[in-house]
């Protein structure tokens, strides 16, 4: 370097984590990057527990998961054994039009044809979707025919109502509302980070927000599935109501999961063309450097041939 010349300023040179998350994003403002990737974490995370709920409350999924809650809470087994005979005894002997079952807890009713004409295993499958429809659209309030219901939260009965007394059609739709506004602010979030970001940044840094916003989702399902395998005792009603549990459980898990595994892969591909693509720019410059120093060697060379002319 000659004496006249500037120097140019060199900063402090940057640790390994600012080279792996700023490399190319010099001048970038980092107050609205990381706005937007704060944002980007809570909305992946509310997006996948809104669509968790919404598919676990679609009607066909929750009428099969319900169907199985109101079997084990009603015994319908044994009320069917004891009175099926009844019933078909009054329907045969009777001309109304519908009949209630006896000793059910829900108001579902049978026509006489369907009373007379089904077998048992027939006439319990119709109970059950019923039953289903009207634990769907009312809530665990169809089965309180008194108002007064009350149920402990960490009791067998309060586990029922945390999973099947919430699979109805309102829980179905505020769960859709809440991922329509959720995926929203993703996609808006996500776009914020790519325009606030340079180079391969903009992939590293989607594949943290993703990753990050999954990690509490992943843990707070898995502590659900293992609380709910802890409560109530050892008897056949609560082991069902444990596996109905947590078989509601399982799939806000398993999305999480999988939206994890999508976070690191985003991230790790990111970070592999962060490491290649500057291995081939640098290679593409080494082979220009060679006919760059040969033309510079031209040009001196005829420059320092019209001197000697002009002498």
């Amino acid at each position: 370097m000659n004496p006249g010349d500037e120097q140019s300023p060199v900063g402090p040179p940057h640790s390994a984590r600012e080279r792996f998350f700023h490399a190319h994003d010099d001048g970038v403002p980092h107050g609205r990057r990381t706005l937007s990737m704060a944002v980007l974490i809570v909305s992946v995370f509310v997006l996948i527990f809104s669509l968790s709920v919404r598919q676990v409350t679609a009607p066909a999924s929750a009428s099969d998961v319900i169907q199985a809650g109101v079997a084990v809470t009603t015994d319908i087994d044994r009320t069917l054994a004891a009175d099926a005979g009844e019933l078909r005894a009054s329907a045969q002997s009777g001309a109304a039009g519908a009949y209630a079952i006896p000793g059910y807890p829900l108001k579902v009713f049978l026509s006489r044809d369907e009373i007379l004409n089904s077998s048992t295993p027939q006439l319990r499958r119709i109970i059950l979707e019923r039953s289903a429809a009207i634990v769907y659209q009312q809530g665990l309030k169809a089965f309180d025919r008194t108002g007064r219901q009350s149920l402990g939260r960490f009791s067998s009965q309060g586990l029922f109502d945390l999973t099947v007394g919430q699979l109805s059609h309102a829980t179905y739709d505020r769960a859709s509302f809440a991922a329509a506004i959720a995926l929203l602010l993703v996609l808006i979030s996500a776009v914020g980070l790519m325009l606030s970001s340079e180079g391969w940044g903009r992939m590293r840094r989607l594949g943290v927000a993703i990753a990050l916003g999954a990690v509490p989702g992943l843990l707070l399902s898995g502590l659900a599935w293992s609380v709910a395998g802890l409560v109530g005792g050892g008897d056949a009603f609560e082991t069902s109501l444990r596996d109905i549990a947590r078989t509601v459980m399982t799939v806000p898990l398993r999305n999480y999961a999988v939206t994890l595994i999508l976070g690191c892969v985003i991230l790790a591909g990111g970070t592999l063309l962060a490491r290649t693509a500057p291995s081939a720019l640098e290679t593409a410059s080494e082979a220009e450097e060679p006919a760059e120093v040969a033309t510079e060697q031209y040009a001196e060379h005829s420059r320092e041939e019209l001197e000697e002319l002009e002498v």
